[in-house]
């Protein structure tokens, strides 16, 4: 795809004056209406871009990039200011982007040796001159890497949760695989992960962490092993057992990986891999849970400046954040931080572009489609991540990009206007404990399920009553009868329980529900206390006091506030060791609220 400001000059490029140091070379372009003329930069460049100071530029920004100098039109010949930039990427990415068409001057010497105090060689023919500066069409670049030849062409996908997946997804990185396959493109998708993000395993309740002695932070680097979880059956051999490297991680932030990626790369070209394409699909983390807005593409540019240090010749596609369904009034400011961040994004990254590292968009919100204001999309499970559709989608948005901007394949890719959802089953083979916590249920894990809805209820003298829906959801195939929400179980009494698996929103993502299972309750755990109170302490803090219990198995309380002027807000759960008086202060709460 050719830019609108497409530079013919690599085809009639000639030496201006190439014995005269203060005229340069002139060349031949087209404008965007198609007019002919002539058009003269002046200036000196050299490798990495900074000015050379003593010169009329010495006011001019050493971090600048070369399309955000200040270059006046050529009025003055060689008397112009002079500037140095990197001949290779921003000059050239300043005049593509610059909206004054009128003539410059520039004189293009050849540092490639390194840097030199004093004047080497210009540019003296043709052939040289055109292999320095013929870069203005993206697609040319593209081409050295699987385009046009043999050559394998090494792709690392850049994400969070959406371009992760959930274990059992088929993923929009394996849709995008087999476009590839498809179009003869030799792409090797690469990266330190290869799997999916895997259902926990299944395990007992833990108690919170002391707060006299807090956990240590999260590492930069999460656990890998969290990320093996298995595709879809429907997947491909040759794209599960070795072709399936990533960088993706459910919950990852741009802000987090704008400090690795460089590192990541470098670990990859060590191993032979160093990423030629990046496809990056990152923000949402920001903007949904930290705040974040159009201010987040200035963090989307370091970005690509730490990806560039690794690789400076990296191609580049970003994909916009996509809008979710709404949250209400969890998060009512998430549409609007959404639309302007894309917004900027749209306005930013297009100047980011060198010849030796373009970077162009792809539009996945618009893939995507999800309204806002509505409590329901077509292409997601949840009113975010994708489901088999929005996997289609989302593939069809950066592969249109790779296809457009870089030449990639003979046809971009095209989403089928409807695809069948994944299928969901009951869970079998439940078991009921009646020791430890009273009530705990274990039943065989579901490869894809999400989470799985649990109802329980007591059975008292025969006389069932109405089932109650457990809250929160089974985050994995076992659940434990919490005291905290529901003041049961009690010691002697049966209980029953059944569940099913919820792989997303919709009622056709959940399955039926398994037949029940029931027995009688005997917990061993410590009772809790028999009195609990709290009392306003001073701005956004409370004291809480409570009974002690009488029991030596006690090893910790757990403490559960809830602000119940925020909706749908979790509980903060504060862990103390046992004391003979306890008497507690919490504070980070929200003044005002109860």
């Amino acid at each position: 795809m050719q830019s609108p400001w497409h530079n013919t000059a690599a085809l009639a490029c000639v030496p201006y004056d190439e014995q005269d140091l203060d005229e340069g070379f002139k060349w031949r372009h087209y404008d965007q209406q198609g007019q002919d003329s002539w058009s003269y930069l002046y200036g000196w460049a050299y490798i990495g871009g900074e000015p050379w100071f003593g010169k009329r530029d010495s006011k001019v920004d050493p971090n600048a990039y070369g399309y955000q100098y200040s270059i006046e039109p050529d009025d003055s010949g060689p008397a112009n200011p002079s500037y140095h930039v990197n001949h290779s990427d921003r000059l050239i990415a300043w005049f593509l982007h610059h909206d004054d068409r009128r003539p410059y001057l520039i004189q293009v010497y050849n540092y490639q040796g390194g840097y030199s105090p004093g004047r080497p060689e210009p540019y003296n023919d043709v052939c040289n001159f055109e292999t320095g500066l013929r870069t203005t069409d993206v697609s040319t670049s593209a081409a050295q890497c699987g385009a046009t030849d043999d050559k394998t062409c090494n792709v690392m996908v850049v994400g969070d949760s959406i371009s992760n997946g959930y274990e059992g997804d088929a993923t929009w990185r394996y849709r995008l695989w087999e476009w590839a396959q498809d179009q003869n493109w030799q792409a090797r998708f690469v990266g330190p992960l290869t799997g999916t993000e895997k259902q926990n395993a299944a395990h007992p309740p833990e108690p919170p962490p002391l707060v006299e002695n807090p956990p240590a932070p999260p590492p930069a680097q999460p656990d890998p092993s969290q990320f093996t979880g298995a595709y879809a059956q429907s997947d491909a051999p040759g794209f599960v057992q070795g072709d399936s490297g990533h960088y993706a991680m459910w919950g990852r932030a741009l802000g987090q990986d704008v400090g690795t990626i460089e590192l990541v790369m470098a670990a990859q070209g060590a191993q032979g891999h160093l990423p030629d394409v990046l496809l990056v699909e990152l923000g949402f983390n920001d903007i949904g849970w930290q705040g974040a807005g159009a201010g987040l593409v200035d963090t989307m540019k370091k970005f690509v400046d730490n990806a560039r240090n690794a690789n400076p010749h990296v191609k580049i596609v970003l994909a916009d954040v996509p809008q979710r369904t709404t949250l209400g009034d969890a998060n009512p400011q998430l549409p609007q931080r959404t639309r302007d961040y894309d917004a900027a994004l749209a306005q930013a990254a297009p100047g980011w572009s060198t010849p030796d590292s373009p970077v162009v968009i792809a539009d996945i919100d618009k893939a995507m489609g999800c309204d806002p204001s509505s409590k329901t999309c077509a292409t997601a499970y949840d009113g975010l991540h994708p489901n088999p559709l929005g996997e289609y989608r989302i593939a069809a948005a950066f592969g249109t990009a790779l296809h457009d901007a870089f030449g990639i394949g003979t046809a971009a890719p095209e989403a089928p206007a409807s695809v069948p959802d994944r299928q969901v089953t009951a869970p079998t083979n439940l078991v009921f404990d009646g020791s430890q916590q009273g009530v705990t249920v274990t039943w065989d894990k579901i490869v894809g399920a999400h989470s799985y809805d649990v109802q329980w209820r007591e059975v008292v003298d025969g006389a069932e009553k109405p089932w109650e829906d457990a809250v929160p959801a089974a985050q994995f195939n076992r659940w434990d009868l919490p005291w905290q929400f529901s003041f049961q179980p009690v010691d002697g009494h049966r209980y029953e329980v059944r569940v099913r698996e919820v792989a997303g929103d919709a009622d056709d993502l959940k399955s039926a529900w398994s037949q029940p299972v029931s027995g009688i309750a005997h917990p061993t755990t410590p009772k809790p206390p028999d009195e609990v109170t709290a009392q306003a302490a001073g701005p956004g803090e409370i004291d809480v006091s409570w009974t002690p219990v009488p029991d030596d198995s006690l090893t910790r309380y757990a403490v559960y506030v809830y602000d119940t002027d925020t909706p749908l807000v979790f509980a903060k759960v504060y862990g103390y060791a046992p004391t003979v008086s306890p008497l507690r202060r919490i504070t980070g709460l929200t003044p005002g609220h109860h």
